[in-house]
């Protein structure tokens, strides 16, 4: 059985308590926003880009979760949060993963 604490943990409002917590939850949002206008300009259209869409969609919902729900957990205001561009060496390759 799932503890009730568990449970309330997860279904009530967890506003950002801090300034850090605010820039995190940004950050996130951010990072997501250019990885989805990166994906957006080099996929081709269909289901897998639809997918991947939903899925980094799910990754920034879970990652702002983990942010909320741990208040107690410090968060690293100094950690980049800004995704990197792929080096210049790295090519996509044809074909599935």
């Amino acid at each position: 059985m799932t503890d009730p604490a568990d449970i309330a943990n997860r279904f009530q409002y967890h506003p950002a308590d801090s300034d850090a917590r605010k820039n995190a939850h940004e950050g996130v949002r951010i990072d997501c926003r250019t990885l989805a206008d990166q994906l957006n300009d080099v996929l081709p259209e269909g289901r897998e880009k639809a997918l991947a869409m939903t899925k980094l969609e799910e990754v920034m919902f879970w990652a702002n979760a983990a942010i909320a729900r741990n208040p107690s957990s410090k968060i690293n205001p100094a950690a980049p949060l800004v995704a990197k561009p792929m080096a210049p060496d790295r090519e996509f390759r044809d074909g599935p993963c």
